[in-house]
């Protein structure tokens, strides 16, 4: 299992209804060589927005592709998941 912590900036517009989030390595497990996350919000309507996860990483160490992807795959639905979940809380007052 790859473990990491990226550091985010501020989202940063791109173009009409298009915002940028980046985040960039910090610190990992020694497995974890560098990771770079990158998400992109497109608002599709004032209910909807489409969210694509680019996510890199690079072990330190040699593995088949196949292994890669999948933590790849894995990690970048959690990332979509939580940003979901966070997204749908109730603003605290």
């Amino acid at each position: 299992m790859m473990s990491y912590v990226l550091r985010f900036g501020p989202p940063r517009p791109t173009g009409p209804g298009v915002e940028i989030l980046e985040g960039k390595f910090v610190s990992g497990s020694a497995n974890v060589k560098d990771v770079h996350l990158t998400f992109t919000m497109r608002e599709v309507d004032p209910n909807r927005t489409i969210l694509n996860v680019d996510l890199l990483a690079v072990p330190t160490f040699p593995a088949p592709q196949d292994a890669i992807d999948e933590e790849l795959r894995d990690a970048s639905m959690n990332a979509v998941d939580a940003i979901r979940a966070q997204s749908l809380e109730k603003p605290k007052q």
